[in-house]
């Protein structure tokens, strides 16, 4: 049976846990991965049956969060690195080392390939999920920005699959032209994506992923180049301020 994952640009999440719980609980998620949080430091994101994993770094401007249902296991990775200076990510890693990344990049930051070479170095199996505030025309954007131009250039230029629905991502309120902004980048062949409305001007993006063996799992450090990430036990659970 697949795994069940939802990423949403929530644009705030406090006050829309009810209507979120409800629909996770509707589609039988067990992962999810929001940004643009916009949380205080006092807030902490809860979800019953789930452990949250949360990092801000731009405070209440930006924020990414991880949520993972109790019977999920997983390990939590802690990334360090110089090269992410304005993107925010937070990523865990599931038993057959597939790895999973909640991912924000604010519109008036520029995304760079060493970011991009970076994420996607973490492991054989990496899964970018989020919103990159990169337009192209590729998926369907009235316009190529830069972020959009780097993007198109590092899939073109990897073994790297976009995947996104074929409307838009992201209907701003104030009546501007829609977009697509949300994604998921991965080095998979296939990854069905199904949009779900949810209280944002950002559309919720579901996507499954092939059933994972979660024997063997403990604690583990990673040490990837220029990375230091950690991670925590099965069930590790930490929500950071």
């Amino acid at each position: 049976m697949p795994l069940k994952l939802l990423s949403w640009n929530c644009d705030g999440i406090a006050g829309k846990m009810p209507e979120l719980s409800e629909t996770i609980k509707t589609l039988g998620i067990q992962v999810l991965m929001l940004n643009e949080t916009r949380t205080s430091a006092a807030y902490k994101i809860r979800l019953r049956g789930f452990q949250t994993e949360h990092l801000r770094i731009n405070g209440v401007n930006g924020g990414v969060a991880v949520l993972v249902r109790n019977d999920v296991p997983y390990n939590r990775m802690h990334i360090r690195t110089p090269i992410l200076k304005h993107t925010e990510v937070i990523a865990i890693q599931f038993a057959d080392g597939t790895i999973l990344a909640a991912v924000y990049n604010s519109p008036q930051k520029k995304i760079t390939s060493e970011e991009l070479n970076a994420l996607f170095s973490l492991g054989h199996k990496v899964i970018l999920a989020g919103d990159f505030n990169a337009t192209h025309a590729n998926w369907n954007c009235n316009k190529n920005n830069a972020n959009g131009n780097t993007l198109y250039k590092f899939i073109n230029d990897n073994n790297v699959m976009l995947h996104t629905t074929y409307g838009p991502t992201h209907v701003p309120h104030n009546g501007t032209t829609p977009n697509t902004l949300c994604t998921q980048l991965t080095g998979l062949p296939t990854c069905r994506t199904m949009p779900h409305t949810l209280p944002s001007d950002h559309v919720a993006l579901e996507f499954h992923l092939g059933e994972l063996d979660a024997r063997g799992m403990s604690r583990r450090v990673y040490d990837y180049g220029g990375f230091t990430t950690t991670a925590g036990p099965i069930g590790y659970h930490s929500d950071r301020s």
